[in-house]
């Protein structure tokens, strides 16, 4: 959004003094011929931006600048403190509740609170490594941790960082990876002692994930009891979803098979059954037949 950029531009041109395009577009992480344009901009909106030739030039903004109340739209400044509410639910400065009540002050407005996120789970466990990785995220140094493979072999890696993705009820790290020498898909839940270098990146600008690399997209059908229309409707969109007569479903949709895609299926229990395809059903056969057999030889034993 535009009104965010020049906004960011403001508050980067007041902390710093004078600045080049170039800092700001990396930044902004936009091209400079757009750091210009935002400029013209600003200028066309009556800020005192302007810039100096020479080695020791720059863009700066006029000593004893106030931003007026008048250069956002309130709607405008409704979006801006919506998105900072974002940043601080997720936690991407440590300081962004201090920045959100200056400026919710400032213009004179309080807005509700209108998101929660916690990343952390129940016990707390990995609160600390998604704090890890927000820092090498921000702070753009490189990352080390050990990693297990979907073929359950652990790893070293190091990795550039860029993005926490969340998808299918799991997070997950889109990174360049030093050693695959390629942008990596990583689940978070298995990134184990991960720890910060002193070294500095680049950011590439990552590719956004379709599917996650090393997973078989696997389409499928399976029929659930009645009892579970909660769960469906929780899981499941409206179109992948067929109720029938007897007000049991059938349910049609795609899923990358890993371990969460089989424990999903098995935790409906006896309330659930794959129809289609076969040797997905066969699969599932297998599993529970193992299962049992883990049991009887408790039994036996």
């Amino acid at each position: 959004m535009q009104v965010s950029r020049l906004f960011q531009i403001l508050y980067f041109l007041m902390e710093r003094g004078t600045v080049t395009a170039g800092e700001l577009a990396e930044h902004l992480e936009v091209s400079t011929r757009t750091v210009y344009r935002d400029i013209e901009a600003l200028s066309q909106a009556g800020v005192p931006v302007y810039a100096l030739q020479g080695r020791k030039g720059g863009i700066s903004i006029a000593q004893g600048f106030v931003l007026e109340k008048s250069f956002l739209t309130v709607e405008e400044q409704r979006d801006v403190l919506a998105s900072l509410q974002g940043a601080s639910a997720l936690g991407a400065y440590g300081d962004r509740d201090q920045a959100l009540k200056k400026l919710s002050s400032f213009f004179g407005s309080r807005e509700p609170e209108w998101l929660k996120i916690d990343l952390s789970d129940w016990s707390n466990r990995h609160q600390q490594d998604y704090e890890l990785v927000k820092e090498g995220i921000l702070r753009r140094r490189v990352l080390c941790f050990d990693y297990y493979g979907a073929n359950g072999q652990m790893t070293a890696r190091r990795a550039e960082p860029l993005r926490l993705w969340y998808k299918s009820g799991a997070w997950y790290l889109v990174a360049f990876c030093r050693e695959r020498g390629e942008m990596r898909t990583f689940k978070m839940s298995r990134i184990k002692r991960p720890q910060l270098t002193q070294e500095t990146f680049v950011p590439r600008e990552p590719e956004e994930p379709r599917q996650l690399p090393g997973y078989t997209l696997v389409s499928f059908t399976m029929w659930i009891d009645a009892s579970q229309a909660y769960r469906v409707y929780d899981s499941f969109e409206e179109e992948e979803i067929t109720l029938r007569e007897d007000g049991s479903f059938l349910v049609r949709v795609a899923y990358p098979v890993d371990d969460w895609f089989y424990g999903s299926i098995l935790s409906y229990g006896v309330h659930a059954k794959v129809i289609d395809p076969p040797e997905l059903r066969e699969r599932i056969e297998e599993m529970l037949k193992k299962m049992l057999e883990n049991y009887q030889r408790e039994k036996e034993t």
